[in-house]
């Protein structure tokens, strides 16, 4: 539908590009539309099947000098060439929304910590998993509590026994009718 909000975001978007191409010429130059089975195929080469995977998250309010040296080191301690560290900056509209909506609405960062390896006949992954505890413990004191309940795997019970989405009465979510508005971790 001509004018539509998505078809003048495109339009932004395609302006962004313009302005970003006459900056110089670019070692490589793919924008523009994808499909999402394209999308999912490229994404593959980075996370193969049958590579093993293991994840931990840490939520943080800033990135101040120690954070960053944390991850600096961690990276350079990776266990694995295919492991990574990977940052989301959430702010903006999306920390605008109202509490009840969303798990964190305060600009902050959610740091994803990827052991990956490939897979062994003399090893368990031990020493990959370790490597990504160590970096998500290191990070702990520099945490926001809690974190992304779909994010939290089902041994941090330390991240999902607090945050805004334990649902506390004082939010009026402890309504069991409400309860599936939200993602819930439950340790097993």
């Amino acid at each position: 539908m001509p004018g539509s909000d998505v078809e003048r975001r495109g339009t932004q978007g395609e302006e962004w590009i313009v302005r970003l191409r006459q900056l110089g010429t670019p070692l490589i130059d793919q924008v523009g539309p994808i499909g999402y089975r394209d999308w999912l195929d490229m994404l593959g080469a980075a996370a193969p099947i049958g590579r093993h995977y293991a994840a931990q998250t840490r939520s943080l309010a800033a990135l101040s000098p120690d954070v960053i040296s944390t991850l600096v080191a961690a990276g350079q301690q990776r266990s694995s060439p295919f492991s990574a560290i990977i940052l989301h900056h959430s702010r903006g509209a999306a920390t605008r929304v109202p509490l009840v909506a969303t798990a964190l609405r305060k600009d902050h960062f959610m740091v994803e910590i990827i052991a990956a390896w490939e897979p062994t006949a003399d090893g368990d992954g031990s020493k990959h998993l370790q490597w990504a505890r160590t970096v998500s413990e290191s990070l702990a004191p520099h945490a926001l509590p809690g974190g992304y309940p779909n994010m939290l795997g089902r041994d941090e019970h330390e991240q999902t026994q607090i945050g805004p989405w334990k649902c506390p009465s004082d939010r009026g979510m402890d309504d069991p009718r409400r309860a599936s508005a939200l993602l819930y971790h439950l340790p097993t």
